[in-house]
């Protein structure tokens, strides 16, 4: 049946065996799902024709459907639940306007959680929740300042007001800082990169983390960079701001642990999106954004027991 995977084991109730079927089960309670499914469109309550060669354990009820285990369309809910291990989860992406953040709240609605986009700009957070939602995912708009405190603040009352939970944050909303030595560097060129890359993560840890302490559970993920790992020459300010949530998310990763709350960064090295200077580089060989997304998913799919802490993502091939 279409949906339906072959590493997965789908029960049906016994009461909802057609009593035709039911001496077709081996010693071992098992019948083919095949025969099962011929008998039940003879009986006009199956619409696809496609044999599925799997068994099915006679057993007590365990989902609250006819033919557990398979939706309106012929797809297995165990399977779907694999698939989507978020499902009735929410998250959080800064700076999902586009590149990276878009691709992580893309992601984590393909997962099953509600995908609430930030950023400076609703027309391209419009444009992300769009693509989720065409794909059959759920996301809300939240534009948001991650500069401005009471605007943040304003987002996180927001979540709990309507969701009454957060499970996920992902702190990705940066901006970039090349092209010129220190010395050269105006005030006020240095103050929006570490104002939005350092101190708005502060924010919003500061704002979200307190949902994610009264449940006692929950994942923050901070986008940071190779450029905090080494020496970056025209860009001091940026490095700056990345060695910086480098600390930070450390230091918090220990202040959270005891609430059950797991901290990582992602250092990704060049990626192929707007912010990155690609000057002399292949952007075949660098990273995509989706490769980060993935490295999100892996973090918060994590079992409850272990956590990475930091991850720093290459392209295979240098640019």
């Amino acid at each position: 049946m279409p949906g339906i995977s072959a590493t997965w084991a789908l029960v049906l109730p016994t009461r909802q065996v057609p009593k035709s079927a039911r001496k077709l089960m081996s010693a071992k309670g098992q019948v083919p799902v095949c025969r099962i499914i011929s008998m039940y469109l003879a009986q006009g309550k199956l619409l696809s024709t496609t044999p599925v060669p799997f068994l099915f354990k006679m057993q007590k009820p365990a989902f609250p459907y006819g033919l557990a285990g398979i939706g309106a369309r012929g797809t297995s809910l165990m399977s779907n639940s694999r698939q989507t291990p978020l499902t009735g989860q929410v998250g959080v992406i800064t700076g999902a306007g586009s590149g990276i953040g878009a691709a992580i709240a893309r992601r984590l609605a393909e997962l099953g959680a509600v995908a609430v986009v930030c950023g400076r700009s609703r027309t391209t957070l419009e444009a992300t929740a769009q693509s989720i939602q065409k794909a059959g995912g759920n996301a809300e708009v939240a534009p948001c300042d991650v500069t401005d405190l009471a605007a943040v603040e304003a987002i996180a009352r927001h979540v709990e007001r309507k969701f009454e939970r957060l499970d996920v944050l992902v702190n990705n909303a940066g901006v970039g800082g090349f092209g010129m030595p220190l010395h050269t560097l105006p005030p006020d060129s240095w103050d929006l990169v570490l104002n939005t890359n350092l101190r708005g993560v502060y924010y919003s840890i500061r704002s979200f983390a307190p949902i994610m302490i009264r449940a006692r559970s929950g994942h923050i993920v901070n986008i940071s960079s190779i450029a905090g790992k080494n020496a970056l020459p025209n860009g001091a300010a940026y490095a700056a701001s990345k060695w910086g949530l480098n600390g930070l998310t450390y230091s918090v990763a220990e202040e959270l642990r005891a609430h059950h709350i797991r901290v990582s960064v992602i250092c990704p090295g060049s990626t192929h999106t707007e912010l990155s200077p690609h000057a002399g580089k292949d952007p075949g060989k660098m990273l995509q954004p989706e490769d980060v997304a993935h490295v999100v998913e892996m973090l918060v799919t994590q079992k409850a027991q272990s956590f990475a802490s930091e991850v720093i993502l290459r392209p295979t091939q240098k640019p």
